[in-house]
């Protein structure tokens, strides 16, 4: 029998409640990873807002510890939090096309400015 262990973990008081860039997720990895909880909350009650940068941050230590075997969620976020996370999450599935074919144009300074009669 699978017994769950539950860990909720309150990101505005354990971090901050402005997620603004990917160095401050360590202590949020940490503590899942030292836990011996299989199954963990990230409340984001007071978080106000996150970056994409720790955005993608997150999304990576969701993936790290779940290939540990422990289940990451998500609960009280608010919208603007909501729409960074899907955002980030739908970029990573689908990244932008980087095989645009970039053919620059040399033009002279002069020919962009116009003749006065």
């Amino acid at each position: 029998m699978y017994n769950t262990i539950k860990l909720t973990i309150d990101v505005a008081t354990r971090v901050a409640p402005i997620l603004g860039s990917r160095d401050i997720l360590e202590v949020l990895k940490n503590q899942i990873v030292d836990s011996k909880a299989n199954a963990v909350e990230l409340d984001f009650s007071i978080v106000n807002f996150i970056s994409r940068s720790a955005a993608h941050e997150l999304l990576k230590v969701k993936d790290e510890v779940e290939h540990q075997n422990k289940q990451v969620s998500f609960v009280n976020t608010n919208l603007e939090v909501q729409n960074m996370i899907r955002t980030v999450a739908a970029n990573r599935i689908l990244p932008r096309e980087r095989n645009i074919d970039f053919k620059p144009k040399l033009v002279d300074i002069n020919s962009l400015f116009k003749e006065t009669a």
